[in-house]
C-alpha cells in the first residue's frame, strides 16, 4: 500500500510507502502504529511504534526527524540530515549529518562505510567498513566511538573528550583529549596540536609540534611527539622513532633504535634507557640509568648509573655527581666536576675536579692533564703527563701511579706510590 499525504499527520499500518508533498511549507508527520518498514519522501517527521524493530528507508535525500526508529537507511544520492528526537539509538546508512537530542543519550551505528557529521550524540559505533566522523561542538562536550577509523573534532576553542570503546587504531583531528579502552589503542594526530590521553598504547604525533598530557599512570608508545607531559606517578614511555622531545614529571623514558635527544622542561628524576643525549635546565634533574648506556648530558645534576658499563659525556661544562658510572668524558673548560656519589672506581678524561664522598674510590685517567682531587684513595696514571692537586685542607691521602706531579695544600696530605717511577712533589708531607 502507497499513501499520499500533504501537510498532515497521518498513522499507519501494514503500509509500505507514504509520499508527502514537495511544497516547502507544508509538513507532514507519520507515526507507524505497528511494527515493520516503512519507505517514505518528502516526510518530515516520523514516529516509530516501540511495539518492536522499526526500519525507515528514504526514498530521496531530504531533511528528516525520527524518534523510536531503530534503522534508517537513505536510498537519496544528495545530501540527508536526521535529527533525533528523542535518546535512543539508531543504525543507519547513506546519512551525511545526524543531529541527537541536547541532553539525553542517543546512540548511532553506522551500517556502511561513509562519511558522516554528528552534533550531540554521545556513542558512534563504526560499520566494518571505512567510517569517517566529523564532530560539531558547540560547547565542551564527550563523545564515545567504537571502530572508527577517522574522528575529526571541532577547531572551536570548546574541548572535545573522546572515550574509545573497544580497542581501536584511529586517526584524530582536532580533538583535546582521548580515553583508551580495555584494550590496545593506537591513535593517529592527522593535523599536530596538544592532546590528552589516558589508557592509550601507542601515539603517532601529526608533521607540526605535537604536544601530549598523559593524564594517569601508564605506558605509552609514541613517534613524532615534541613534547610530553606527565600529570600523574609512575608513566613509562617508548619512542618509536629516533628525534627530540621535550618532557616534564615523566618517571621512564625508553628510546628508540635510532638518536634520541631528551630535552628536560624542569627540576626532575627520570629513569632512562637508549637515550643518547639529555639536556637538563637550570634546576635540578636526576637521571637513573636502566641498562648499560653511552650517554651525553648537560645540565644534569645526578646520574646514576646501570649494572652494565656506563659512560658520560659532558656536552657543557659543570658540575655533576654520578653513582655507578664507569667512564666519564669533560669538555674542553677547565671547570667540569664530578662528584663520586658511592665507592667504586671511575675512568676520567677532560675532568678537571675529581671528589670523593664514600670509599674506596679510584680514579683511572684516560689522558694526560691535570686534576684536582679531594677525598680520592686511588690515582692511576697514563703514559702522557698528569698532575694532581689536593684542592681541600683535609689531611688527605692518596696511592698513584704513573702520576708525575703531586701538589699539595697547607694541611698533611700522604702521597703512596704503587709503582716504581718518577714523581714530583709540592707541599706534600708524606
Amino acid at each position: 500500500d502507497t499513501l499520499t499525504v500533504v501537510n498532515d499527520s497521518l498513522s499507519v499500518a501494514s503500509v509500505e510507502t507514504v509520499i508527502g508533498s514537495t511544497a516547502s511549507t507544508n509538513v507532514e508527520t507519520v507515526t507507524m502504529l505497528t511494527a515493520g518498514r516503512l519507505t517514505v519522501s518528502d516526510v518530515e517527521t516520523v514516529i516509530g511504534s516501540t511495539a518492536g524493530i522499526d526500519s525507515v528507508t528514504m526514498l530521496v535525500s531530504d531533511s528528516i526527524a525520527i524518534t523510536a526508529v531503530d534503522t534508517l537507511i537513505s536510498a537519496g544520492t544528495g545530501v540527508d540530515t536526521v535529527t533525533l528526537l528523542a535518546a535512543g539509538t539508531v543504525a543507519i546508512s547513506g546519512i551525511e549529518s545526524v543531529i541527537g537530542a541536547d541532553g539525553v543519550n542517543n546512540v548511532i551505528n553506522l551500517l556502511a562505510g561513509t562519511t558522516v557529521l554528528v552534533k550531540d550524540v554521545n556513542s558512534i559505533i563504526g560499520s566494518g567498513g571505512t567510517d569517517i566522523v566529523t564532530v560539531d561542538i558547540t560547547a565542551n562536550e564527550q563523545i564515545a566511538v567504537s571502530a572508527i577509523e577517522t574522528l575529526i573534532g571541532s577547531q572551536a576553542a570548546d574541548v572535545l573528550t573522546v572515550t574509545l570503546l573497544a580497542a581501536s587504531n584511529i586517526k584524530i583531528s582536532a580533538i583535546d583529549s582521548v580515553i583508551g579502552s580495555a584494550g590496545v589503542d593506537t591513535v593517529m594526530q592527522l593535523v599536530s596540536g596538544a592532546l590528552a590521553v589516558s589508557g592509550v598504547e601507542s601515539l603517532l604525533g601529526g608533521s607540526g609540534v605535537d604536544t601530549v598530557t598523559l593524564l594517569v599512570a601508564d605506558s605509552i608508545s609514541v613517534s613524532g611527539v615534541e613534547s610530553l607531559i606527565s600529570t600523574a606517578a609512575n608513566n613509562t614511555v617508548t619512542l618509536l622513532a629516533a628525534g627530540s622531545v621535550a618532557v616534564s614529571d615523566l618517571e621512564s623514558l625508553i628510546g628508540s633504535s635510532g638518536v634520541d635527544t631528551v630535552t628536560m622542561l624542569a627540576a626532575d628524576s627520570m629513569a632512562i634507557s637508549g637515550i643518547e643525549s639529555v639536556l637538563g635546565t637550570t634546576d635540578v634533574e636526576t637521571l637513573t640509568l636502566l641498562s648499560a648506556t653511552s650517554l651525553r648530558v648537560s645540565a644534569i645534576d645526578s646520574v646514576v648509573g646501570s649494572s652494565g658499563v656506563d659512560t658520560l659525556t659532558l656536552l657543557a661544562t659543570g658540575n655533576i655527581s654520578v653513582s655507578g658510572v664507569e667512564s666519564i668524558v669533560g669538555t674542553t673548560a677547565t671547570t667540569d666536576s664530578v662528584t663520586l656519589l658511592t665507592a667504586g672506581t671511575v675512568s676520567l678524561s677532560s675532568v678537571d675536579t675529581v671528589i670523593g664522598t664514600a670509599s674506596p674510590n679510584a680514579v683511572n685517567l684516560l689522558g694526560a692533564g691535570s686534576l684536582k682531587i679531594s677525598s680520592i684513595e686511588t690515582v692511576l696514571g697514563t703514559s702522557g703527563v698528569e698532575t694532581l692537586t689536593f684542592i681541600t685542607a683535609s689531611n688527605d691521602s692518596v696511592k698513584i701511579s704513573a702520576i708525575d706531579s703531586v701538589v699539595g695544600t697547607t694541611d698533611v696530605e700522604t702521597v703512596t706510590l704503587l709503582a716504581a717511577g718518577k714523581v714530583s712533589v709540592t707541599s706534600i708531607d708524606t
